[in-house]
């Protein structure tokens, strides 16, 4: 009779259901599994009291479970981006490649191409996402191998999310200057744009832009924003030179309690920026309320969230005056500033539709472009 187990030993399951993180914790070491496999989903023990762990680092399991897998799904890349996305990578490089061990394999059913470590051309791997990032498309081309072929299945937005974003805002889409295709020159470009051209006019004393919201969408460049910010505070003048480039900054690592902290400042005013990930956004979408101005350092990759986003300049209620009920509104106008270039097309086009991306990164483009 046929049946179904579940847990069973790795080298003796047909099917592998795992997230990247669990395998990668797995071979290396920190899941508490032995190198057969054996006890792969066993829990551990807990230490005793009292007792200090050993600092000795726990041995990797082997991988080579994952030596004869023939069919490999990979369900949801923007979910993977949005964790490690150098997890998934790792997995799958480890596909297919030469068992260690010998253990108790019967050699006359093993393949031919197998053993010349040809089995990755014989893989079908199926790799799903709800939109086109430039990361799974080099991904699409380095581990879908198969010798049959392969094949990208595309579906186009039904309409452009910036038509979701509420009317009178002023978004301005300013096109980063230099190189379009060197991606390490890219990224210095748009560093060097957002410093010596966008920020010098939110942050210019007597600008009328009230609270900034600027959102990061990669943790790398929000690091380096952040740490700007803190060279730009140390270099201000103590006074109200300092307290204009007072922020605040949310990451996916941001503690709760500082989270709350960070909101509340920014609310009331006294934390004038605010740095958002990304990812942040992804995993808590709280309502990030007192922003005037929002500034896009990129493109979000979810087209999702730049409409969620550009929502937070909703009419703030904030300083109520005693015996106003409907609070403060503020009278600076709305406006929204978004930094990309070549390498944002993708993400362009699922925000401003296919058509004006394309005019918009063409070689006769112009610099800026302003929808209301």
């Amino acid at each position: 009779a046929k049946a179904m187990t579940l847990y069973r030993n790795f080298y003796k399951s047909d099917i592998i259901v795992a997230s990247p993180l669990g395998l990668r914790r797995l071979f290396d070491g920190d899941a508490g599994d032995s190198d057969d496999g054996s006890d792969g989903d066993a829990p551990r023990k807990p230490p005793r009291s009292g007792v200090p762990k050993s600092k000795s680092k726990a041995k990797g399991a082997s991988p080579d479970f994952l030596s004869s897998i023939e069919l490999c799904v990979a369900d949801g890349l923007d979910v993977f981006s949005m964790q490690n996305f150098d997890h998934l990578t790792t997995v799958l490089s480890l596909l297919n490649t030469i068992p260690s061990k010998p253990r108790d394999t019967d050699f006359s059913r093993i393949r031919e191409y197998f053993i010349d470590g040809h089995a990755r051309f014989f893989r079908q791997t199926i790799l799903t996402s709800q939109y086109i990032a430039p990361h799974f498309l080099a991904l699409f081309r380095q581990h879908c191998l198969s010798h049959a072929g392969r094949a990208l299945l595309t579906t186009s937005f039904p309409s452009p999310t910036i038509s979701r974003v509420p009317a009178g805002v002023r978004q301005r889409f300013e096109r980063v200057p230099g190189a379009s295709t060197d991606a390490a020159a890219a990224i210095e470009a748009r560093f060097a744009a957002f410093t010596d051209s966008l920020l010098p006019r939110v942050t210019a004393a007597g600008a009328l832009v009230g609270n900034t919201l600027i959102f990061v969408p990669s943790y790398f460049d929000f690091v380096r924003v952040r740490n700007r910010f803190v060279k730009m505070g140390k270099e201000a003048d103590p006074g109200a030179e300092s307290e204009r480039l007072r922020f605040a900054a949310l990451s996916e690592y941001t503690p709760a309690p500082d989270v709350t902290r960070s909101r509340a400042r920014f609310f009331h005013g006294y934390s004038p920026f605010m740095l958002v990930t990304e990812r942040f956004h992804y995993y808590h979408r709280y309502l990030l309320r007192g922003a005037d101005t929002v500034v896009f350092y990129g493109l979000p990759e979810n087209a999702e969230f730049y409409p969620e986003v550009v929502r937070f300049l909703a009419d703030k209620r904030r300083a109520a005056a005693p015996g106003d009920a409907g609070g403060y509104k503020s009278a600076i106008p709305k406006r929204v500033f978004v930094l990309y270039d070549d390498f944002d097309r993708l993400s362009l086009e699922r925000v401003v539709g296919k058509e004006r991306a394309k005019s918009m990164t063409g070689p006769l483009s112009l610099k800026k472009y302003l929808f209301v």
